[in-house]
């Protein structure tokens, strides 16, 4: 898919997430951020543009303003072809950073929110310190204070 379709993907590493989300503020601000570099990235005037809806569709209009693209925001946007496409490759993405954070760890990092992902998180806090979390986990998680890290 990556090779027939023309794509971006906007890739944040925990260590540049964590301080990008907190100047953000919120979730939605640093996803609408993201998710404007891609499509500024890939658009030209008068294409269309489908996106699953995440926040109030003022959020990715005023991020968008002025371009001439046609933005249609809905739910269940997946079911669109072009939609799916893009979060299979976006969860690509995703892994292959987790495997590479773990690989340059030398530790099995988990992604999600259970007892897998604290295990992992509890071995990196032992072994790093819980002020070094941050390099390798979204510590606004509810996951951070579970295991001894500042959230």
């Amino acid at each position: 898919m990556r090779e027939r379709l023309e794509h971006c993907v906007v890739r944040l590493d925990p260590a540049e997430y964590n301080p990008r989300w907190r100047a953000a503020g919120n979730l939605n601000e640093l996803l609408g951020d993201m998710h404007a570099e891609a499509i500024r990235s890939v658009t030209q005037d008068g294409d269309h543009v489908i996106i699953d809806k995440f926040a109030r569709e003022e959020l990715m209009e005023r991020r968008l303003d002025g371009m001439e693209i046609s933005l249609l925001q809905r739910t269940k946007a997946e079911e669109e072809l072009c939609v799916a496409a893009a979060s299979i490759i976006a969860r690509e993405a995703f892994l292959v950073g987790l495997d590479e954070l773990s690989r340059e760890w030398g530790l099995e990092l988990r992604k999600g929110a259970g007892a897998p992902a604290d295990q992992a998180a509890r071995e990196f806090v032992s072994t790093f310190g819980a002020e070094r979390l941050a390099e390798v986990a979204k510590v606004h998680f509810k996951n951070t204070k579970r295991v001894g890290g500042e959230a």
